[in-house]
């Protein structure tokens, strides 16, 4: 929501799913010209090609996600390539065996390097095709065993932390890249298994990590805020951020704030989740998240007391 909403900001240039998928030159100037001709036909072209692509590789995640490869989206599909990426998880259940590939930062040397230059080719493609001088505004969900990649080779990147509570955080995580689609391909790892257990301890470890980036950058690089905080005052929450990184607010960008603090509130997410479905609860979650319940002051059992039963729970 949040780069979403900031990439109506013309300053800014963002990447697209197809983008990410194919990040190519050529590609890019192939789908300036399709989508020139489909103009022309009056958009029926897309209709035929795009739409039901997208019908078929991201119905699953309607009302958890919503994407398409038109998009804005996170860089993600940058590391699939490379075969460093905890997506993986979607097709693959058995994380533990898989750490290695998750791990960015953790490879060696000669690896670490490769890497380096292949994200920074990347980057540099998009930017000479579509990014006309403008600052590249990414998301990325799970930059926490890869962030050193990136300030590696944009040393003066600016982040923007967007917290919630663990309890939705990592269930989210869950729900998303593993819940959907295990259900079709693995349903004996669907619920309280050791599959889902590992997963949630490798979610845990990136909520860490991302929190852990506070201490490591100057304030002038480094913001971060609660979704409620962002929810609550979008507008606000936005101007924020623009204050801290010096950024300009142009009379444009004004009103396309302005008419989302109209629809503040409205928003009601269709992404529902427990603990229990994933076989967690919160004295695990706690124990492993402890740190971000003293610095965020998270309840530990959010409307309830630890003595509290189950009926007054679900009550």
């Amino acid at each position: 929501w949040l780069h979403r909403l900031m990439a109506e900001d013309s300053q800014f240039t963002y990447l697209k799913m197809y983008q990410t998928v194919l990040p190519s030159v050529l590609w890019y100037k192939i789908f300036d010209v399709l989508g020139w001709l489909d103009r022309l036909v009056g958009g029926w072209l897309f209709r035929l090609t795009v739409t039901p692509l997208n019908k078929l590789f991201f119905s699953q995640w309607e009302g958890v996600h919503d994407t398409g490869f038109q998009q804005s989206e996170e860089d993600e599909a940058l590391w699939i390539y490379p075969w460093l990426t905890p997506a993986v998880l979607i097709f693959f259940p058995f994380i533990d065996q898989l750490m290695d590939v998750v791990d960015a930062d953790k490879q060696p040397p000669d690896v670490r390097e490769r890497i380096n230059g292949y994200l920074k080719r990347s980057l540099q493609r998009h930017a000479w095709a579509v990014g006309k001088g403008r600052t590249l505004l990414a998301k990325n969900a799970v930059i926490g065993h890869r962030i050193g990649r990136y300030l590696d080779i944009m040393p003066e990147m600016r982040i923007i932390h967007l917290y919630r509570h663990p309890y939705a955080s990592i269930t989210s995580a869950l729900s998303m890249f593993s819940k959907k689609m295990w259900a079709i391909h693995s349903p004996q790892c669907v619920g309280d298994t050791p599959e889902m257990r590992a997963a949630a301890e490798l979610w845990c470890e990136q909520y860490l990590l991302l929190m852990e980036l506070r201490d490591q950058l100057p304030p002038e690089r480094y913001i971060e805020f609660s979704y409620d905080e962002l929810a609550a005052d979008p507008k606000g929450t936005v101007e924020k951020i623009y204050e801290r990184f010096g950024l300009d607010i142009s009379d444009e960008f004004r009103a396309v704030l302005e008419a989302e603090q109209a629809r503040a509130g409205e928003y009601v997410s269709a992404h529902d989740y427990s603990l229990e479905e994933f076989g967690l609860d919160e004295d695990w979650l706690y124990e492993r998240l402890k740190p971000a319940f003293e610095r965020y002051g998270f309840e530990r059992y959010p409307g309830r007391t630890p003595a509290a039963p189950a009926a007054a729970e679900s009550a």
